[in-house]
Order: structure tokens, then sequence, then C-alpha cells
């Protein structure tokens, strides 16, 4: 795994170039088997994006308890395809929004996530198409 800094708007974060997702999981769950992982996959690209969504509005909005149970739920999601990154960033969001009283510091973690969100999506999809 190769780390390196990015610096965004003056905020230096570290790049983690580690995969986007890891289907081992998925496929020891499975026993290998193609169409159950295919169909995780596609339910992870169906129910995802509409979760992102109101996470991002619980945050707009400032509702902190909101943002913390949609992260806790995108959390096993992501967890189950290997999504590590975005599984370590949703873990900031969940703690982050109770032990914080303002949303604005939750912004920088969830433009993070949908950024790795995108790419993910884009990937899976191919994959999907090809498996």
């Amino acid at each position: 795994m190769l780390e390196g800094t990015e610096q965004t708007h003056g905020i230096t974060t570290k790049v983690n170039t580690a995969p986007l997702f890891k289907l081992d999981y998925l496929i020891k769950m499975s026993s290998g088997n193609k169409d159950f992982v295919k169909e995780l996959i596609n339910l992870f690209l169906q129910h995802v994006p509409l979760e992102m969504h109101r996470l991002e509005r619980a945050i707009t909005t400032g509702d902190l308890p909101e943002a913390k149970l949609i992260a806790h739920k995108l959390k096993s999601s992501t967890a189950m395809l290997g999504a590590d990154s975005m599984t370590a960033l949703l873990k900031q969001v969940e703690q982050l929004s109770v032990s914080t009283e303002s949303s604005s510091e939750l912004a920088p973690l969830h433009d993070q996530l949908r950024h790795i969100f995108e790419q993910t999506k884009k990937e899976l999809t191919v994959l999907v198409a090809t498996y």
C-alpha cells in the first residue's frame, strides 16, 4: 500500500492508494457463487447512493444524530464489500457526529467519502458487467 499526502483547499490529507474494495469476504461468504456476489454488489449499487444522499442531507441540515445512524448503517455495507477507505471515513463521521456540536466539521469527511464512493461505484459497475 502506497501512501502520500494531498493538499486541497489548504487542508493536507493522507492519500491512500489501497484498492477501493476487496471482494474476498463476499467470495468466501458465498462459497464462490458468482451470481450471489453479483447480486450483493448490485444491491450495494442500488442502496448506497440513496444513503449517501441522506447522509449529505443530514450533515447539511446539522442533524447529527441522523448522520450518526446513516454512517453506522453504511459502514456495515462498505465493510462487507471490503471498501476499507469508505469504512474508515464512515467510522470517523459516526464518531464525530457524537463528539461535535457543528456539522461543519463533518463536511470535509463527507467530501472525501463522496469522492471515494463515486470511484468505487464506477469500478463496481464495470466489474458487475464483466463478472
